[in-house]
């Protein structure tokens, strides 16, 4: 995933970044699935990743997860938790 998320192009704004890390992110994920399928026939069950991201511009900021990986915000002594796990158990 870091490899793949490293070598998107730059892209001219924000938006356009977030959009690209998505679409990104989504192929990965299928990419896994296939993965999946040819290591349960090999008798290989267990495959997966995890990851967050914070894009920064300026003044704006976007957290990108997938997995049980979480992102948080530390402001004024509290910590927030900003992400929630994608998984079946939360």
């Amino acid at each position: 995933m870091v490899t793949s998320l490293a070598e998107l192009p730059a892209r001219a704004g924000f938006d356009e970044r977030l959009n690209a890390m998505r679409q990104c992110l989504h192929w990965l994920n299928r990419r896994l699935g296939e993965e999946l399928t040819l290591s349960a026939e090999r008798g290989d069950r267990i495959i997966g990743s995890t990851v967050v991201a914070l894009v920064v511009e300026g003044s704006r900021a976007a957290c990108v997860w997938v997995g049980d990986s979480r992102c948080y915000l530390w402001r004024g002594q509290r910590l927030y938790q900003l992400s929630r796990d994608h998984s079946l158990l939360q």
